[in-house]
């Protein structure tokens, strides 16, 4: 369910004005509310992905969007808070994983600086 309610968001094509944008900023802070009380606590594993797909969206929805204030930017930040928590947990229950170079891929993808330095999941 939670797959496509980030799959609806990342296909719709209607331009979100800046009055409209506290309804979507809701929608994409209550998807990853839900990852982070439903998926996280059972499958971090899932959550990860789920949370990275959710703020992956910056790629295709700041494109189509007023969001002069920052509030799908904020909230698309927290979900790569959200991630972080989310591959640290899966990191003790899960096979080796080069962190070092996921952390940079999703570093070097930052168009839109939901994923900027010392915001969400960047240390440096």
């Amino acid at each position: 369910m939670l797959q496509r309610r980030i799959t609806s968001i990342r296909n719709s094509k209607r331009f979100v004005s800046y009055g409209e944008v506290r309804e979507l900023a809701s929608e994409i802070g209550a998807v990853a509310a839900d990852i982070q009380a439903d998926v996280l606590p059972n499958d971090p594993g899932r959550a990860r992905v789920l949370a990275e797909r959710l703020f992956s969206l910056d790629q295709v929805i700041l494109n189509r969007v007023d969001d002069s204030g920052g509030l799908i930017g904020s909230k698309l930040c927290a979900a790569c808070v959200l991630w972080l928590d989310a591959a640290a947990r899966a990191a003790d229950a899960g096979p080796a994983t080069d962190w070092a170079a996921v952390l940079y891929e999703l570093y070097r993808s930052n168009d839109y600086g939901v994923r900027r330095p010392g915001i969400a999941i960047w240390p440096w």
